[in-house]
């Protein structure tokens, strides 16, 4: 067995089969997009740690210092936050749900596309927030404060821990087309289960049209 070590924004190694992968996200840190401003409450701010083993998430832990919030998972063994139990929320139409999203790096010089799904999915739903940390939306999602989430082009230190959390807490991650979500793959929909298919079928027909 070997240990590939920490694996952040600045050392990224691929995947490899029979190796242990611990990612290792903080924020906020040079070249991040949610910068922490001195006085702003709102901005995020997070440590997010996963532990991998033959590319299968066992640990994840997210804190927000900020709030003092705690997220933690072990695979099978549920999600809590602060130690106490928590769930994926019972929305089950993504017109009655509360979404949140992020823009990639290049959004400057891909606006128009990324704005296409923001479109689709605001058109749908209650409302949409951008709070700036991947791995702080998928825990919301998981204790109920959202209801959904998409996203482009994230890394596996954004999306490791969060989404064992959320798997942990009832909830569901794929691809824009449903299919199994992975941690090194560049789309990243996830849900409280119910409205995933739904989700889905939004997100599906923002890339067909841009496909015709």
């Amino acid at each position: 067995m070997q240990i590939d070590g920490f694996i952040d924004k600045d050392e990224f190694k691929s995947p490899i089969d029979d190796w242990i992968h611990v990612f290792r996200n903080t924020k906020p840190a040079p070249g991040t997009n949610g910068p922490l401003i001195p006085g702003d409450p709102e901005r995020a701010a997070e440590v997010s740690i996963a532990l991998q083993y033959e590319n299968e998430t066992l640990l994840g832990l997210v804190y927000d210092p900020i709030r003092n919030e705690c997220f933690k998972a072990m695979r099978q063994r549920g999600a809590t936050l602060n130690d106490k139990p928590i769930k994926v929320s019972t929305t089950n139409e993504v017109d009655k749900s509360l979404l949140a999203t992020g823009f990639p790096y290049d959004c400057r010089d891909c606006a128009d596309f990324y704005l296409t799904y923001f479109k689709a999915f605001m058109t749908r739903c209650q409302g949409i927030r951008r709070g700036g940390s991947a791995a702080l939306d998928l825990c919301y999602l998981a204790c109920g404060r959202l209801d959904g989430f998409w996203e482009l082009k994230l890394k596996p230190w954004d999306t490791a821990a969060g989404s064992l959390i959320l798997n942990e807490a009832g909830g569901k991650l794929s691809d824009f087309f449903g299919n199994p979500f992975t941690i090194w793959g560049e789309e990243t929909l996830a849900s409280n289960r119910l409205i995933h298919d739904e989700m889905v079928g939004i997100a599906e027909r923002v890339v067909q049209a841009h496909v015709d």
